[in-house]
């Protein structure tokens, strides 16, 4: 059993909060000591998954069966390669649905480390914040941190076709769109005049061409950010007392509001391109968190579900039947990844987490990937 864990800072719901960027860079690569220096000497490469597709194979409910949430993944994951993956520490992990584990796979890059990223949604590269060179930091507990300001690098699955973007710095998000042409991040782009913290970007993996996107600070996207048809992003706007889900149009290059609050953040498109959640803080007078979903036109927002604590953004199946989340069980202080089955509300939970150390996961599909 794989139990990851990293300091993090938490609100009032256990959403995690912006720290300083370098404690962050400090956190992401804490204590095992041993293990990061593994990583980086041992160089093993990921395994190879070829023509990852979201939308490839239906994953419709059979018809006359009573299927629970977790028998039913269990089999589209034995039939279809549907799972769950992060990449979190340089390397892959990805949910055993049937043992309720994760199972660790091979080192992401073997020079420096990658501290945290995304797959694209075919399955062929992955996106990630690169350190090329760790330092010790203190005596025991030892700790260590990069030794340059982390940056954007993409390399692909095969461990082939490595390449840095030196100029985008503290990436976060790793969007992907759908048709696996371009990345929306929050990054801050040297080449900006001037710089601007944490502000939304679009790269363009054809040309390398990198587009600002607005001209907002504190702006923030998930790795479900783009619509179906990649010509609108969604995103969150993060101003002292108030967070605001905009939507940006690429065509148009303006943004709109669809929602606003206290403690609104971390939203993602559905691949139908139906809702947009958004996870939701408790307020005075509320016992429980919620994620909260809007129609991409601002209407009928609503309470999806309601859950103790939050820690990140929902990630969509490929149908967007099931969505996954990291959570605690009711009357339990174990948290755990959950699963689920929207059409009739039922959930499972699928792998333990580390309260300090919790990772965006994300949904693939491909027959062959859970081979390798």
């Amino acid at each position: 059993m794989i139990i990851l864990s990293m300091p993090t800072v938490r609100s009032s719901c256990g959403v995690l909060c912006p720290t300083t960027r370098s404690s962050v860079a400090a956190a992401a690569l804490l204590t095992p000591f041993v293990l990061v220096l593994f990583l980086r000497a041992e160089g093993r490469h990921l395994p190879r998954p070829e023509g990852v597709v979201r939308t490839q194979i239906p994953l419709a409910r059979e018809k006359g069966t009573s299927l629970s949430v977790r028998e039913e993944l269990v089999r589209h994951q034995q039939e279809k390669g549907l799972s769950l993956l992060t990449i979190w520490r340089n390397r892959l992990f990805t949910v055993d649905l049937a043992g309720r584990k994760l199972n660790e796979g091979g080192t992401l890059i073997s020079k420096g480390t990658a501290t945290k990223g995304a797959m694209s949604p075919d399955g062929r590269e992955v996106a990630f914040s690169y350190c090329p060179d760790l330092r010790v930091i203190g005596a025991p507990p030892i700790l260590v941190e990069c030794a340059i300001p982390e940056y954007l690098a993409i390399i692909r699955a095969n461990g082939t076709g490595f390449r840095e973007y030196q100029n985008l710095r503290y990436p976060t998000g790793f969007c992907w769109s759908p048709q696996n042409s371009s990345l929306v991040l929050s990054v801050e782009n040297l080449k900006d005049d001037p710089p601007a913290d944490d502000a939304l970007h679009l790269l363009d993996l054809s040309s390398g061409n990198v587009r600002r996107l607005g001209n907002e600070e504190f702006a923030y996207v998930s790795p479900q950010c783009q619509s179906p048809d990649g010509k609108q992003i969604v995103y969150t706007l993060n101003k002292p007392g108030l967070q605001t889900i905009r939507i940006y149009s690429v065509e148009h290059t303006i943004s709109k509001d669809i929602a606003s609050g206290l403690s609104l953040k971390n939203a993602t498109w559905s691949p139908d391109g139906q809702w947009i959640v958004a996870s939701h803080d408790r307020e005075p007078g509320e016992e429980e968190c919620s994620y909260i979903q809007i129609r991409p036109s601002g209407q009928d927002r609503k309470v999806l579900f309601r859950t103790d604590l939050i820690y990140q953004e929902l990630a969509w199946s490929p149908d967007s039947r099931f969505v996954a989340y990291s959570g605690y069980a009711k009357g339990s202080d174990e948290l755990r990844l959950w699963v689920r089955r929207l059409e009739d509300g039922e959930e499972d939970w699928l792998a333990p987490l580390n309260e300090r150390d919790v990772p965006s996961f994300q949904w693939v599909q491909n027959p062959d990937f859970l081979k390798r």
